[in-house]
């Protein structure tokens, strides 16, 4: 192991990361896993049909759902036009079966 940082050799017995001749620190093995990306902003439609994740969604996740503005996911929570959602602490969450029920009384409403 190489002395690091302006302390030299006591800095690398406090901070034993190992480096490479250049003096970098190697990036971990990734163990064949690419972060996807996020799961519902592909195809948001698709994603009501096949089935919504089985974790509480974020405004965004709801914003991604619906393509439309973040602003307007907080507008339908102040109005108490949208899916109903629910306070962790501060943050805003939504149930995906809630989210489900919201969506079909919507289509329901519009086609009659």
């Amino acid at each position: 192991m190489q002395p690091c940082g302006r302390w030299g050799a006591a800095d690398a017995a406090i901070h034993p990361i190992s480096r490479t001749a250049t003096g970098t620190t190697p990036t971990p093995p990734r163990d064949g896993h690419e972060e996807s990306p996020h799961p519902m902003a592909s195809k948001p439609i698709e994603t009501l049909r096949a089935g919504l994740p089985d974790r509480y969604l974020t405004p965004e996740d709801i914003a991604a759902m619906f393509s439309v503005p973040i602003e307007t996911v907080y507008h339908w929570r102040k109005q108490r036009t949208g899916p109903p959602g629910f306070r962790v602490g501060r943050h805003v969450r939504y149930d995906p079966a809630a989210v489900r029920t919201w969506v079909q009384h919507q289509e329901a409403t519009d086609a009659a």
